[in-house]
């Protein structure tokens, strides 16, 4: 695969990861129940960990021409270990884990959801340039 297809791929990831958080930012509860409710979709375990799996190697295959390769590296392999995580966590325990996040204060909430807004931030700039 070309590497501008993979940049502009992992860009566009980092751009959702960011207006995902900005738009929980807004409204976390609603957002938690939205993840949960979907959660609840046995199919979605299995594209979670293919994601995961999938962005994993773009990340390693893109690093070289990254402005952090490291970074985006060790991220890679770090997605890798989280869909084997997944895997054997398996779809119920992560469901109670998803289930404890709805009483988490909500500043603590949006506190995460600014560093996942950072966090897309970095991935476009580390990914384009």
């Amino acid at each position: 695969m070309n590497h501008s297809v993979i940049a502009a791929i992992i860009a566009l990831f980092g751009i959702l990861i960011g207006l995902a958080c900005v738009i929980g930012f807004y409204s976390p509860i609603r957002i938690i129940e939205w993840v949960i409710s979907l959660w609840k979709r046995k199919f979605v375990f299995y594209i979670a960990v293919g994601i995961r799996l999938v962005f994993g190697v773009l990340f390693i295959i893109a690093a070289p021409e990254t402005r952090f390769p490291l970074f985006f590296q060790f991220f890679g392999y770090l997605m890798i270990a989280a869909a084997l995580l997944l895997s054997v966590l398996g779809r119920g325990r992560i469901s109670r884990l998803l289930d404890s996040l709805k009483h988490l204060p909500p500043i603590l909430f949006r506190l995460w959801l600014c560093a996942g807004i950072i966090f897309g931030i970095f991935i476009v700039y580390g990914v384009i340039g």
